[in-house]
């Protein structure tokens, strides 16, 4: 027990001071760029699933939070809206760059859930074309200044900073500091309970509760991805650095976790069914893209 609690120790002490240089980088590029993102994502019309892609990709808290409270007050597509909660990536990139013998994973694992909201964002802008006419109007009247209505966009992120160019050079140093301690924390409780695993149930026993080869993997994934908490993202990350998941499964749990953006669609958007239709599109495409690359590439 003293060994297993001590390597999950060194393995957590030595991705801190990595984890901490990635996260005062991110917020760097949020506190530089995020105000013009969400004024494009907003503008974005017909493009809006595209620049969705992009902006999810960055891997930071807040975009996810931001663009379903716009969802919410109708002045950015479904299809912008999914395109964002696939490609968020939320912490896992930070955790994958702390391995510094996987960071060639992480450019196919952006792209590959780029595509995916691609895809998805666009079919769904399809389908819900009549629907979306109205909302790009309703965006636009809101730019122009002619609509009414309350657009005050949630700005609070994962740990209660604001998003944007309203903090101070205190704030850019202290919350990567908070950031990476909630962190840490969840990779050591990771770390350890996979150590304690390895060791006292075996590797392959321990393995076979995630269903290898199966195509169940990718819907178990896709489950734990869809809990509104960074740590689902750290422990898939985890589990997938250490061989438990396949690539397919990881890309389920990732496309399916959008940190705390489902919560926000939940307590904003004032129509359930229609959020419950958003988080079965998110769930289905993740569970679906995850089978079909297990598939295809093991």
């Amino acid at each position: 027990m003293d060994e297993i609690l001590k390597n999950a120790l060194l393995d957590t002490v030595k991705m801190a001071p990595l984890l901490y240089i990635v996260y005062v980088a991110v917020e760097l590029l949020e506190y530089r760029w995020s105000k013009n993102l969400k004024e494009y994502v907003q503008k974005a019309g017909s493009a809006g699933p595209a620049i969705g892609a992009v902006v999810g990709a960055i891997p930071q808290c807040g975009f996810s939070v931001v663009v379903a409270a716009l969802y919410s007050q109708g002045v950015v597509t479904i299809g912008t809206l999914l395109a964002v909660l696939i490609s968020t990536s939320d912490e896992a990139i930070p955790v994958i760059l702390s391995h510094r013998d996987k960071i060639a994973v992480i450019l196919p694992l952006i792209a590959t859930k780029m595509c995916l909201g691609l895809v998805v964002g666009y079919t769904l802008d399809a389908l819900y074309r009549r629907r979306n006419r109205g909302v790009r109007q309703h965006a636009l009247a809101a730019e122009q200044g002619t609509c009414h209505h309350d657009h005050q966009v949630i700005e609070d992120a994962c740990c209660g900073h604001t998003v944007g160019n309203g903090r101070s050079v205190k704030d850019l140093i202290v919350h990567p500091l908070l950031h990476v301690a909630k962190i840490s924390g969840f990779i050591f409780l990771i770390t350890f309970a996979a150590g304690y695993g390895f060791s006292h149930i075996g590797r392959e026993r321990l393995a076979s509760f995630f269903l290898p080869r199966s195509i169940w993997q990718p819907l178990l994934t896709a489950l734990i991805g869809m809990i509104p908490n960074c740590a689902a993202s750290v422990a898939i990350a985890e589990m997938y650095l250490r061989g438990v998941i396949s690539y397919g499964s990881t890309i389920s749990g990732l496309a399916s976790g959008c940190g705390l953006g489902s919560l926000v669609l939940l307590r904003e958007n004032k129509n359930l069914r229609d959020t419950l239709a958003i988080l079965g599109y998110l769930l289905l495409s993740s569970v679906t893209a995850g089978v079909v690359i297990q598939w295809l590439f093991g």
